[in-house]
C-alpha cells in the first residue's frame, strides 16, 4: 500500500499538480459561484452507494441544512443503477473488472482526487480510511477544510487480521493523515477513544441511527420462505463478512425445532453461508433473500420475531462495534440478540430490548436467549418502540450540523477561502 501511494504521488510530479490545482480552480469557483451561496461539500466513499443508508443520511441532512453536497463512489460493470437517491447528487466512479484491491484503489484514487480538485469543494468529507489520501491530497491543494468519518477502526478491522504488512500500511496513513483532518466524526464512543489514544483525534459521536418510521406493513417474508405462524422468525440483516457470527446463526438453528432462520443481504461469504445452510439438519428451516434497499428494509425487519448480532472476537473493530443492525431491529420494534460488548450492552440494557450473549457463547446458549427473546417479545417489543422514539436520525444529526457549523465559520474566513 505505501509502495501504491508512492507509485501514485511520482506520476504527478508537484508542479504538474499546482497546474492542475489552478487550472481547475477557475471551473471550482463557477460552480460554487452557481450553487446559490450553499457551502459546497464533497463527500467520498468507496463503495457503489446502494446500501450505504449512513452517507445518504449525512447527505440529506446537509443538503437540507443549505450545503451543496455532492457524493462520490464507486462503479463497476456488474454494479446495479443507483435508485432513491434522487435528492442527493452524486458521481460513481468506475474501476474496472480487476480481481486486485490495490488496482481498484489506485484506480478510484485517481479518478477521485480529480472529481474534487475539478469541483474545488470547500469541505471534503472522507468516509473511511481508504478514501482519506486522495481526500487529503485534494483539500491540500485546493485549501479545503477535510472531514474524516470513521465508520470502523480500520486497522483493527477482521479482513486485517493476520496481515502484519497490509495493517501497517494502513496504520502508516491513519498515522499520517488523521492527525491532519479539520474534524474527525465517527460512530461511537469506543471507537472515538480509540482515535483520540491512537491519533490525537477529538472525534466527535455519531451515531448510526435510523430515520424514524410510521407504522409500515410487514413483507410477506413468510410465505416467501414458507415459514408458518406457529414459527419463530429469525433475522439476520447485513452483510456476509468474517467476525458476523453468521455460521453461528446458522448452526443454532438445530437446536430450535420451531424457529425459521431467514438472512437477508449480500457479501463475499454469502455463497459459503448458503453451502453450510444446505448442509445443516435444519436446512428446511433456513432461508436466504436478497440485499434488500436500506429504504425498503423496514417493512423486512418488521415481519420478523427476533433480530441476530452474534459478532465474534475478529478484531477490536468488531468488538467495539455498534451496527446499524441494532438500531434497525428496535426502530421496527424487533427485539435482539446480540453479543454482550460494551457498546451494544449499553444500548440494550439501557432500553430493555433484546438478550445479550456471551462472546464465543455455545450454541445451546444462543437457542435459549433466542427462545428468550420471543418468550418476552410482547414486553420487549414494546421497549423498542419507546426507543425507537429517541434514537432517531433526526435527533442525532443535530451533532453532525454542529460540526458543519463550526467548519462554515472557519471556511468564511478570508484565510480559508479557496476562490482562486
Amino acid at each position: 500500500m505505501v509502495a501504491l501511494t508512492y507509485r501514485f504521488v511520482c506520476r504527478e510530479n508537484r508542479a504538474d499538480m499546482e497546474a492542475q490545482a489552478s487550472c481547475f480552480a477557475r471551473e471550482g469557483a463557477e460552480m460554487n459561484a452557481r450553487n446559490g451561496g450553499g457551502i459546497a461539500v464533497d463527500m467520498v466513499v468507496y463503495n457503489d452507494l446502494r446500501h450505504d443508508a449512513r452517507v445518504f443520511k449525512e447527505a440529506t441532512s446537509l443538503i437540507a441544512a443549505g450545503y451543496d453536497v455532492r457524493v462520490i463512489g464507486m462503479e463497476t460493470p456488474r454494479t446495479a443503477p443507483l435508485i432513491g437517491w434522487e435528492e442527493v447528487p452524486f458521481e460513481r466512479l468506475p474501476v474496472g473488472t480487476s480481481d486486485s484491491l490495490r488496482i481498484r484503489y489506485a484506480c478510484f484514487w485517481r479518478r477521485a482526487f480529480g472529481a474534487l480538485m475539478k469541483r474545488r469543494a470547500r469541505i471534503i468529507h472522507a468516509h473511511d480510511l481508504d478514501t482519506l489520501f486522495p481526500a487529503w491530497l485534494a483539500a491540500s491543494l485546493t485549501r479545503a477544510l477535510l472531514v474524516h468519518d470513521a465508520h470502523e477502526l480500520w486497522v483493527e478491522l477482521p479482513s486485517l487480521v493476520g496481515r502484519p504488512v497490509v495493517r501497517a500500511a494502513w496504520q502508516g496513513f491513519a498515522k499520517t493523515l488523521i492527525p491532519r483532518c479539520d474534524a474527525v466524526i465517527t460512530v461511537c464512543e469506543g471507537i472515538a477513544e480509540e482515535l483520540r489514544s491512537r491519533y490525537g483525534a477529538s472525534a466527535v459521536v455519531l451515531r448510526n441511527l435510523p430515520k424514524k418510521i410510521g407504522p409500515v406493513e410487514p413483507a410477506p417474508i413468510r410465505e416467501m420462505t414458507g415459514c408458518p405462524l406457529s414459527r419463530v422468525l429469525v433475522l439476520y440483516q447485513g452483510g456476509f463478512l468474517p467476525g458476523l457470527g453468521i455460521e453461528r446463526a446458522i448452526d443454532a438453528m438445530t437446536f430450535l425445532p420451531d424457529a425459521h432462520l431467514v438472512l437477508i443481504g449480500a457479501g463475499p461469504l454469502r455463497e459459503t453461508m448458503e453451502r453450510r445452510a444446505a448442509a445443516s439438519p435444519a436446512r428446511e428451516r433456513i432461508s436466504f433473500l436478497d440485499a434488500v434497499p436500506f429504504r425498503d428494509l423496514p417493512p423486512y425487519t418488521a415481519a420478523c420475531d427476533v433480530g441476530l448480532f452474534l459478532g465474534e472476537s475478529a478484531g477490536l473493530n468488531l468488538q467495539l462495534a455498534l451496527p446499524n443492525k441494532l438500531f434497525e431491529y428496535i426502530a421496527a420494534g424487533v427485539p435482539v440478540v446480540a453479543t454482550g460488548w460494551p457498546e451494544i450492552r449499553r444500548v440494550v440494557r439501557e432500553y430493555d430490548v433484546g438478550v445479550l450473549v456471551e462472546p464465543g457463547c455455545d450454541l445451546e446458549a444462543v437457542a435459549n436467549a433466542i427462545r428468550t427473546a420471543a418468550s418476552h417479545r410482547e414486553r420487549l417489543s414494546a421497549n423498542c418502540v419507546k426507543a425507537a422514539r429517541e434514537l432517531t436520525w433526526e435527533r442525532e444529526s443535530g451533532r453532525l450540523l454542529e460540526v458543519y457549523a463550526r467548519l462554515s465559520a472557519r471556511n468564511s474566513s478570508p484565510e480559508n477561502t479557496n476562490d482562486g
